[in-house]
């Protein structure tokens, strides 16, 4: 399995994609309150609707997934085409939040990545079975464990919140930090390939083929 190129293109996806979406349930309250100056109260409500957004783009996602595949036959478009794409539109989302002069526009614009980031989320995981196959719980087991290693992603992002704030800093750093993961996220599963069983890559190990 680490000798299968997709099987590590899929977990590095997993790592990045997660890096972007725990902004959401940890540090946007935060994130609200030091640069829009809006109180704690006001903060947590806002900040309820990415998670709550991120429920209706995946189910979406899953629609999508199914609907894609029966159109075309391709699980390339089904799964990579899918979820680059959704992930892409995250990033850009989220992009633009710099912009936001109000927490209303800042919320409304993560909600949007938010919802875009669910809407990849089933096809990571359609992508995931086709390419571990019997294996598919140990495949996902790693994938999952590469995504938490995300702990080391929000101690650095708490490490750039307080010092902004120290410094009167440039809060858009953080914002596109974020961009980053998801952009990372994308390209990431632009090399992952639905159709790259690793059932396959261990037998030719096995065989010498």
């Amino acid at each position: 399995m680490f000798r299968h190129r997709t099987t590590w293109a899929i977990c590095a996806q997993s790592f990045f994609r997660a890096a972007a979406y725990i902004f959401y349930v940890t540090w946007m309250p935060a994130f609200l309150i030091y640069r829009f100056g809006v109180n704690e109260q006001t903060a947590c409500t806002l900040s309820s609707w990415p998670v709550l957004l991120v429920v209706p783009g995946t189910i979406i996602g899953g629609f999508l997934v199914d609907s894609l595949l029966r159109r075309t036959g391709k699980r390339s478009v089904s799964r990579s085409g899918l979820a680059c794409t959704a992930l892409t539109v995250a990033g850009l989302a989220t992009l633009a939040s710099a912009q936001a002069t109000t927490a209303g526009q800042f919320t409304q614009l993560m909600a949007l990545g938010s919802f875009f980031s669910g809407l990849a989320g089933p096809a990571v995981w359609a992508a995931t079975i086709d390419i571990a196959g019997k294996h598919t719980a140990v495949v996902m087991a790693v994938m999952n464990t590469a995504g938490c290693f995300i702990g080391f992603v929000t101690t650095y992002v708490g490490y750039m919140v307080g010092r902004i704030q120290k410094t009167n800093g440039d809060w858009n750093q953080v914002i596109y930090l974020h961009v980053a993961f998801f952009f990372a996220a994308a390209f990431w599963f632009l090399l992952v390939n639905p159709n790259d069983n690793v059932t396959k890559g261990a037998e030719l190990a096995v065989t010498g083929d």
